[in-house]
C-alpha cells in the first residue's frame, strides 16, 4: 500500500523549514504565495535558510526577512520581474535554464514547496508549472504540496501520484497573473519583421512580453497555420486558439510554464492538447535536436558588431540572466536545417541610446557570436548566418538606429585587425 501523505495546517507545513534547510520554491503562477510568506514569518527563529526559485510575482518577502535568517538564490535576477529589490541580497547562479534544472538534481533539497491541483484518480498536479518544479519533487528529501483547487489540472510530466507528496496543505487562493503592456507603432512594426520569416507549421518558443505577444498577433495577421508553441505559454497563445492557428494534429503546445490570465489558466484545465514538460525536455540539448521547425524568439539588451549579446546585464549590474536562450541558440546553432533562432530588439532605448554597440557593456556576453544568427530590429533583419566578421558587422550597422550608424561604421573602419577583409 503506497503511503499516503499527510494533512496539515499552514503554521505545521511552515514549520517544517529548519535553520540551515535548502528550500526550493515553485514559481510563476504555481508560487505557493500563502505558504512562503507562512515561512518567512518565521524569519525570527530561522538562520541560515536558503530559498531558490525562478520568479517570485507576488514579490520577494524573503529578501525583506533579516539577512542572516534567509538568503534568496535564483537564476533569474527579481529585477527582471515587476520588482526591484536590493541584487546584493540575492545569491545569483550564472545558470542556463539546463544547468539549472542539472544543478537543482545534484544538490540537497531538504524541502521543495510546490503548488498542486487535485486530480479526480487520486494524483496530483504541478499545473501550471513543472519546468524545475518536477525535479524539484523527485530528488527533495522532504516534500510539501500546497492543494488549490484553482491551479488547473494539467498533463504530462505535471502529474504525480499522491505518494510523491510528503505533507499536504489545502490553500485555495487565486493564481497569480501577467499581463504586458500593449504593444506600440514600434513593437508593432519590429514584430512583423519577424513574424513574415516564420512559415506555417512552426513549433515557436515565445516567451515573455511585448514583442514576443507581438510576433504572435502577427503571425494572426499573416493567417498561418498549424503553428505549435513550446516552452512557455503566455496569453498571446489564446490568440492563436481564437484564430484558430493551431495545428489539429498532436498537442498544441508542449511547455514547462503557463503564466498569463485567469482565461489561459481556464483554458488549459484539462486540456490534453497541452502537455507539461520539465526542463529535462524542454531545454537538454538532445530533446531540443529533435524538435522539427523550431523557431526561437529571443530578446536582449544590446548586441555589439560582432554579433555577441548582452541579455542580462544593464548599468553595471545584473538585471535579468541568460534563461533558455543559450540552450535553444547551440540547438538552432547546430540543428540549422531543422531550427531558426532570432534576436529581436529596438535599435535605441527610449532616452536614444543606441542598443548596437561597438562593444557589450562590462564585456558581459550572454551569448557569443557563434550562436547569434539573425538580428531584427524596426529596421529590418541582419542575417549573420554564413557571413563573415566584416559582413556580420555591416549588416548590424544597417539595421541600427540612423542617428548612431556613422558612428558605429567609424568603429568598424577603424578595427580591421578585429573584423578583417
Amino acid at each position: 500500500m503506497t503511503p499516503s501523505p499527510i494533512e496539515v495546517s499552514l503554521e505545521e507545513a511552515a514549520a517544517l523549514v529548519k535553520s540551515g534547510d535548502h528550500v526550493v520554491v515553485g514559481c510563476l503562477a504555481a508560487e505557493p504565495i500563502g505558504l512562503v510568506r507562512a515561512v518567512c514569518g518565521r524569519a525570527h527563529e530561522l538562520r541560515d535558510v536558503t530559498i531558490t526559485a525562478g520568479v517570485l510575482l507576488d514579490g520577494y518577502p524573503v529578501l525583506d526577512a533579516p539577512e542572516e535568517s534567509f538568503r534568496f538564490r535564483t537564476w533569474l535576477m527579481p529585477t527582471s520581474s515587476s520588482h526591484r529589490v536590493d541584487p546584493s541580497r540575492v545569491s545569483f547562479m550564472p545558470f542556463s535554464w539546463s544547468q539549472a534544472v542539472d544543478w537543482l538534481r545534484r544538490i540537497k533539497i531538504d524541502v521543495a514547496i510546490v503548488q498542486v491541483a487535485p486530480g479526480p484518480d487520486g494524483n496530483y498536479s504541478l499545473g501550471t508549472s513543472v519546468s524545475y518544479g518536477r525535479v524539484a519533487v523527485d530528488h527533495a528529501e522532504t516534500v510539501i504540496g500546497v492543494v488549490n483547487p484553482l491551479m488547473p489540472y494539467t498533463f504530462g510530466d505535471s502529474v504525480i501520484p499522491a505518494s510523491a507528496l510528503d505533507v499536504i496543505v489545502h490553500d485555495e487562493a487565486e493564481l497569480p497573473v501577467l499581463t504586458n503592456r500593449p504593444a506600440g507603432p514600434r513593437d508593432r512594426a519590429l514584430a512583423m519583421s519577424v513574424a513574415e520569416t516564420i512559415p506555417d507549421g512552426a513549433l515557436l518558443q515565445v516567451g515573455v512580453g511585448v514583442l514576443p505577444d507581438a510576433v504572435i498577433a502577427g503571425l494572426v495577421d499573416l493567417g498561418r497555420r498549424n503553428l505549435r508553441q513550446f516552452s512557455m505559454l503566455t496569453d498571446s497563445f489564446l490568440e492563436l486558439v481564437k484564430h484558430r492557428a493551431l495545428t489539429d494534429e498532436g498537442p498544441q503546445a508542449i511547455v514547462g510554464e503557463i503564466v498569463g490570465s485567469s482565461a489561459l489558466y481556464d483554458y488549459v484545465r484539462e486540456n490534453r492538447r497541452v502537455t507539461m514538460a520539465d526542463g529535462r525536455r524542454t531545454h537538454a540539448m538532445k530533446g531540443l535536436l529533435e524538435r522539427k521547425g523550431l523557431v526561437v524568439l529571443g530578446s536582449a539588451l544590446e548586441v555589439d558588431l560582432l554579433g555577441q549579446a548582452n541579455l542580462e546585464v544593464r548599468g553595471g549590474a545584473q538585471f535579468s540572466g541568460v534563461g533558455g536562450a543559450m540552450d535553444f541558440g547551440v540547438a538552432a546553432a547546430t540543428s540549422q536545417a531543422t531550427a531558426d533562432s532570432v534576436i529581436m530588439l529596438h535599435s535605441a532605448t527610449a532616452d536614444g541610446t543606441s542598443r548596437i554597440v561597438p562593444r557589450l557593456s562590462g564585456g558581459m556576453v550572454s551569448l557569443p557570436r557563434t550562436l547569434v544568427r539573425r538580428v531584427v530590429t524596426e529596421h529590418g533583419a541582419a542575417v549573420l548566418d554564413s557571413a563573415s566578421a566584416r559582413e556580420r558587422a555591416e549588416r548590424l550597422v544597417a539595421v541600427a538606429d540612423p542617428a548612431h550608424r556613422d558612428e558605429l561604421a567609424r568603429h568598424l573602419r577603424a578595427n580591421p585587425a578585429l573584423f578583417g577583409a
